[in-house]
């Protein structure tokens, strides 16, 4: 668990086809396992307010990504929208479950590529439940370095 991975996110600007909400989110993607990138997607924020400050948010587990979205920006097949870029970079993996499914993420960011993180920012998700039917709820942590 000690290599280095890579991580997104991307502000995905909604299209008409996309079907899960109407509403533009950020999709956070991490490079995991496999060839998929655990994928989460949570309400826009500016990261820029909490450059210096820890802060947590809630989010939704939606359905792991391609790899290629790690150098993507564009518009998405099918009319389901545009991804830009947020924030970019490397990460090492202090911490996961999945057993079966993923239920506990923390990464410590090694690089970023934007404002958003610093090295040594500890990123993680935990599931949360809050009643039988919300198994896709997850709260995203994100505890500041120095």
């Amino acid at each position: 668990m000690s290599s280095i991975h890579r991580f997104v996110i991307l502000h995905h600007r909604v299209g008409p086809n996309l079907g899960r909400t109407d509403r533009d989110h950020f999709d956070w993607m991490w490079q995991v396992d496999g060839d998929d990138l655990w994928t989460w997607s949570t309400a826009m924020i500016d990261f820029a307010a909490f450059a210096k400050t820890d802060f947590q948010m809630d989010a939704i587990a939606i359905a792991d990504h391609r790899q290629r979205y790690l150098d993507y920006e564009g518009e998405l097949s099918d009319d389901r929208g545009r991804v830009d870029r947020v924030a970019a970079g490397s990460f090492k993996i202090l911490e996961t479950l999945k057993c079966p499914t993923r239920d506990f993420f923390v990464a410590k960011i090694l690089e970023s590529q934007s404002n958003a993180f610093g090295c040594g920012d500890v990123v993680s998700f935990q599931r949360i439940l809050v009643d039988s039917d919300s198994l896709d709820a997850f709260r995203v942590s994100v505890e500041r370095c120095g």
